[in-house]
């Protein structure tokens, strides 16, 4: 009691300075906002010359520098260069359907003012006025919005950044940023001037007779065109399409290798960003080319319970009106595509989130000790808690030892070829014979295997307790390739021990060399880092326990008469009986309630790691529902302008078609299912755009994060979404054809006499 009274004493009267091992530094005031940028890139260079001149002060040789911060900011760098790849994806989407939709209300408008506008040509205003006030009328209708919006999007994105202040315990700066200002300008005040030039161009390059004959119908169903052929000036079309196609092709055939050279996530998925929009616009070309035949199609299947003659017409109409359809069936396409592509990406952004751990952790619940601090007696306490999955809800435990590099304290581990041509870093783990049962399943991805190729063959962790299994081990098939290796051929393990003080540095120490062969090659496994690719270029290594103990008296150190509780575990990995809150924790009281355990053992638990980022899955929900609804209101509008016009275009042909004793139901039904084979046939090939761009995306996600997601189609969303687009299709063509028919016959023929 003295002795341990006295050390207690001394302890307290110890500096802490001279005690300390750790000490941590923070970047000068305002600290938050050093780190507040979408482009790990830009943070990384901010932080590095600070950390450099800290260490530089202290002396390079003293001490080591570990960006704690960066380090965890770098796990979620994929997550967040994809994130603004989406949000890229909505701005641009978004902007092309507002300036469709300007573009169909101008178009609209026009035409309902084409007399009026010929009248003011006849007064003396020339084309340069009649633009001046057209271009005028499509900005006046945006700056109201513009401003309107500016404020709620400021409102929001305060209450916003607020709540997530409030929930990472910090502040939030909420000023705006000077590239939304300018996101907003052009969505408000550049969309509506560029799509207002078309309208404008026809309205005043259009017939002054044709513009003051009233009594001609509007509708063309039959169209002739007359070319001039003029030599020496090539078409303003084609030309800037040339021009802008071999632009981006040039940028692509530069920047992409570029992106590769210099390790650019962010560039390289820019260039990939560049080519999902041109595939997005030839998946819409495309689609507009199958337009004519899907609307047979489903008026021959779908709609044959109508009648030749209804057919007949609705078919007639969707001719005649098939210029400014073709706009409406753009945005319906383009709307439906957007949605499924959101709800496909966000959706992915949470399931790669989630799979992530689950290939860093490999299990729901495992348990991690220090080096130092061995389990001991408690293994066979944890063995005994599958005996009754029921009591301790654990049915199978597996172990991981610690490297063997850290087992022999080290320098390195690496493979080499017999002729020590290739050599690469390896981390070489012992496991138990029943490893891939316990871990999750789904990430194990044999590349070659021909112990387990015939039926009844052993399974993979227990080959490696066979005969062959002692001289083999479990590599990545990165080394198929760049080892030219089989399982039939053998190679080099290199234990390399520490560099003594004092020693030169041309010195030679010696290098412990064994003999093995390859026994499977894996594409990928949870719990532990195997690939196909370079981009991994530190792997590791399965060995069974015993052979790695062999590996370890080979090298100097009696470890064959450890006993089974001095092996040195890092992990212990439990499968519980289900994934259930309820199981897991019941799972976790049994385990830290076994004898043995010490307080430096502590159990992960995969569920908390997801949990981080919850509140910004959230938000991005939250994002791809805003912009869900956005895209069905904009298609809204523009089905409904397109309606309207239609219908209005017609009034003459209805006052002769009732007069010849067609029936305002009969004429209203023709005009209902015009709408809704448009809408019906915009959603099939909608559904194809979406499909094609958002499996495209999932491949793409899967190839750079190296796990196997899966794409799941939006089943629920479709669920409401198509039953939406008939109401509106409904709506849209009811009530302008409605309102129309209920006037007198002599009021619609009025115009013709």
């Amino acid at each position: 009691d003295g002795s341990r009274s006295g050390g207690s004493a001394a302890a307290a009267a110890a500096d802490p300075a001279e005690r300390a091992e750790t000490v941590g530094f923070n970047v000068p005031p305002d600290r938050l906002e050093a780190y507040m940028d979408n482009s790990y890139a830009r943070v990384e260079a901010r932080i590095q010359p600070f950390v450099s001149r800290v260490v530089a002060r202290l002396g390079f040789e003293d001490v080591s520098a570990d960006m704690v911060v960066l380090r965890e900011l770098r796990k979620l760098q994929l997550f967040s260069v994809f994130l603004d790849l989406i949000i890229s994806v909505v701005l641009v989407v978004v902007g092309a359907l507002l300036m469709l939709l300007v573009h169909a209300l101008l178009v609209v408008s026009v035409e309902a003012r084409g007399f009026e506008l010929a009248v003011l040509r006849l007064l003396g205003v020339g084309r340069p006025g009649i633009a001046r006030i057209l271009v005028a009328q499509a900005v006046s209708m945006s700056i109201p919005a513009f401003v309107l919006g500016l404020a709620a999007g400021k409102v929001c994105s305060d209450a916003v950044l607020r709540t997530l202040g409030d929930i990472i315990g910090t502040q939030i700066s909420p000023r705006m940023q000077v590239s939304t200002l300018g996101w907003a300008a052009a969505m408000g005040l550049v969309v509506p001037v560029f799509a207002g030039a078309l309208p404008v161009r026809a309205a005043v390059a259009g017939s002054l007779s044709e513009a003051l004959n009233l009594r001609r119908s509007k509708v063309t169903a039959v169209k002739v065109t007359v070319e001039r052929n003029r030599a020496g000036r090539p078409p303003a079309g084609l030309t800037t399409a040339g021009v802008v196609l071999v632009t981006l092709g040039t940028a692509i055939y530069y920047l992409f290798p570029k992106a590769l050279l210099d390790s650019d996530l962010s560039l390289l998925l820019s260039v990939l960003f560049g080519l999902l929009l041109g595939m997005l616009y030839g998946l819409t070309l495309l689609s507009l080319n199958l337009e004519r035949p899907l609307e047979i199609l489903f008026a021959r299947t779908c709609l044959w319970w109508n009648g030749s003659a209804a057919r007949a017409l609705m078919l007639k109409n969707l001719i005649a009106h098939r210029v400014r359809n073709r706009k409406t069936t753009i945005m319906y396409a383009l709307s439906l595509g957007f949605i499924i592509f959101i709800v496909v990406t966000v959706t992915l952004q949470l399931v790669t989130f989630q799979f992530a751990e689950q290939q860093r952790k490999g299990t729901v619940l495992r348990l991690q000790c220090p080096m130092y601090d061995t389990l001991g007696p408690a293994l066979a306490a944890i063995d005994e808690l599958k005996s009754d999955p029921s009591e301790s809800g654990i049915l199978d435990t597996a172990y991981v030892t610690f490297p063997l590099r850290d087992v022999l304290r080290l320098r390195a581990t690496r493979l080499a070829t017999l002729g020590r041509v290739f050599q690469a870093d390896q981390m070489v783990y012992g496991v138990s014979p029943n490893f891939f049962r316990v871990v999750l399943p789904g990430f194990l991805a044999v590349a070659e295997w021909p112990s387990g190729a015939g039926a009844g063959g052993p399974d993979l962790d227990e080959a490696l307790y066979s005969a062959r299994g002692s001289q083999s081990v479990i590599l990545g098939s990165l080394y198929r390739s760049t080892m030219a290796l089989t399982t039939e051929s053998t190679f080099l393990l290199e234990l390399l021990p520490p560099v003594p003080p004092g020693t030169p540095t041309d010195g030679q120490l010696p290098v412990k060399q064994f003999r093995l062969r390859p026994l499977a090659f894996l594409d990928g496994l949870a719990g532990l880092t195997m690939s196909r690719y370079p981009e991994k270029s530190s792997q590791d290594a399965l060995v069974s326990i015993p052979t790695l103990l062999r590996l370890a008296a080979a090298a100097g150190v009696d470890s064959l008469s450890w006993r089974p509780e001095e092996v040195p575990i890092r992990w212990v990995m439990f499968r519980p009986v289900n994934d259930s809150d309820a199981a897991l924790a019941l799972a976790k009281r049994r385990i830290m309630g076994v004898a043995g355990i010490s307080g430096s053992c502590r159990v992960q638990d995969l569920r908390d790691n997801i949990k981080v980022l919850s509140v910004a899955l959230d938000a991005m929900d939250l994002l791809g529902s805003g912009t869900t609804s956005i895209a069905l209101v904009i298609s809204l509008a523009s089905l409904s302008s397109s309606m309207y016009a239609n219908i209005q275009e017609q009034s003459k042909e209805m006052g002769i078609l009732r007069a010849l004793g067609a029936r305002r139901p009969y004429l209203v039904r023709v005009l209902v299912l015009e709408a809704v084979t448009l809408v019906v046939c915009a959603s099939c090939m909608g559904l194809l755009i979406g499909t094609v761009v958002a499996f495209t995306v999932t491949a793409q996600r899967s190839l750079f994060t190296q796990l196997p997601l899966p794409f799941d189609f939006p089943w629920p969303v479709m669920e409401w979404l198509l039953p939406s687009a008939l109401l509106s299709a409904l709506a849209a063509a009811l009530l302008p054809a409605a309102g129309l028919l209920r006037q007198r016959i002599s009021r619609l023929l009025r115009a013709l006499f």
